[in-house]
C-alpha cells in the first residue's frame, strides 16, 4: 500500500492542490496557516472512509455534516473556501490501480439532494492496508480515562483523530512482534527510560528502576515517544500502515530528535508510509542528513 497522489479542491486554504508522494517518508514544511494539518486530516479522513465504508460507524457519518464534525470540529460549509462556487473535494490515489475517493460534499443546492458523497464503488482499501494512524500534535493519552465513552456520549472539544488514537493505543499488546520492530521499541524504551503499560484505560510508564509513572506526571515529549512505543507494541503500526503525524517534534527535547528520526526511517524501510507536518528546520534537516537510501521527499507549503 502506498498513497501516490492527492488532489484537493476548494477546501480551507487550498484552491487546488495536486501533489505526488514518496512511498517512504513525506515531510510537509511550511509556516503556520499554510494548511499542513488540514492536508494530513483530509487525506486521513478520505482513506478512513474508504477502509470503513461498509461499517455502521461510517454510514452514520455519510451526510453533509458528518465528516467535518468528526475530523475538524466544524460544519462542512466552513471548510469550503469563501470564494468557491465549485465542488469541494479531496481525492486520494493509492496503489497501481489509482483508485479515487471523494468524501466532501458539494456546497450548493445539488448537495441538499445528494448529501455526503463517498465514491468507493469497487475501490475499497485492500488487505495490504493494515491500519491508518493519525497522531495529533497535542498528546491525549494522559487524559484517556473515560475518554472514549465521553466522546461517544457527549459533544466535547476534541475531533475524531483524538478518539481514534486513544482507541488504537488501548489495544491489547500483540504476541507477533518482529525483530526490527522490537529493535525500534528498544530504542524508544531507552528514550523514555522504561516501557508503557495500560491499566484499564489509564497509561503508565514503568521506569527501568521499577517506578510507575502515570502519563499525566510524565513530560509531554516523553509521552509522545511512549505513544509510538505503544502503537508498535500492540501491532497497530506495522508493515502496510500509513502513519500521519502532526508536529512530531512538539515538546520533545531537541537532543532526542536524531533518535526519533532514525526510528521513523527504520519503520519506513519496513513498509510503513509516513506523512509528517512540521515547521521545524532541525527535524527536517535530520531527515535529510540521515535518510541514506531511504526514500524521503520534502514538500514545501506556502501562502500565495
Amino acid at each position: 500500500m502506498a498513497i501516490q497522489k492527492v488532489l484537493i479542491e476548494n477546501l480551507t486554504v487550498f484552491k487546488k492542490l495536486d501533489m505526488e508522494f514518496s512511498a517512504g517518508i513525506n515531510v510537509f514544511i511550511g509556516e503556520n496557516g499554510t494548511g499542513k494539518t488540514h492536508l494530513l486530516k483530509f487525506m486521513y479522513a478520505t482513506l478512513y472512509g474508504a477502509k470503513n465504508s461498509d461499517s455502521k460507524e461510517w454510514t452514520n457519518l455519510r451526510n453533509p455534516m458528518g465528516v467535518a464534525a468528526s475530523y475538524f470540529g466544524t460544519d462542512t460549509k466552513s471548510l469550503q473556501r469563501n470564494d468557491s462556487i465549485d465542488r469541494s473535494s479531496c481525492e486520494v490515489t493509492y496503489n497501481e490501480k489509482s483508485s479515487m475517493f471523494e468524501i466532501f460534499p458539494f456546497i450548493n443546492d445539488k448537495a441538499k439532494e445528494e448529501g455526503f458523497k463517498c465514491d468507493n464503488t469497487d475501490h475499497a482499501l485492500d488487505e495490504t492496508v493494515n491500519s491508518l494512524v493519525f497522531i495529533p500534535a497535542s498528546e491525549i493519552l494522559s487524559h484517556s480515562k473515560g475518554f472514549l465513552q465521553l466522546y461517544q456520549d457527549k459533544e466535547i472539544a476534541f475531533d475524531k483523530t483524538y478518539y481514534d488514537i486513544v482507541n488504537y493505543a488501548q489495544r491489547v499488546f500483540s504476541k507477533n512482534i518482529d525483530g526490527i520492530t522490537r529493535e525500534c521499541m528498544k530504542k524508544l524504551s531507552t528514550l523514555i527510560d522504561g516501557e508503557v503499560y495500560v491499566d484499564g484505560s489509564v497509561f503508565y510508564v514503568k521506569k527501568t528502576n521499577g517506578h510507575q509513572i502515570p502519563f499525566s506526571l510524565e513530560a509531554e515529549g516523553l509521552r509522545k515517544i511512549g505513544l509510538l512505543w505503544t502503537l508498535l507494541r500492540n501491532g497497530t503500526i506495522k508493515k502496510g500502515t500509513v502513519l500521519f503525524w502532526d508536529d512530531p517534534e512538539a515538546n520533545i527535547n531537541p537532543k532526542l530528535i536524531p533518535d526519533l528520526v532514525e526510528i521513523l526511517l527504520e519503520l519506513s524501510k519496513q513498509g510503513v508510509q509516513i506523512f509528517i507536518s512540521t515547521h521545524d528546520y532541525v527535524l527536517a534537516k535530520y531527515f535529510e542528513v540521515k535518510s541514506n537510501n531511504t526514500d524521503v521527499i520534502f514538500h514545501s507549503l506556502y501562502k500565495i
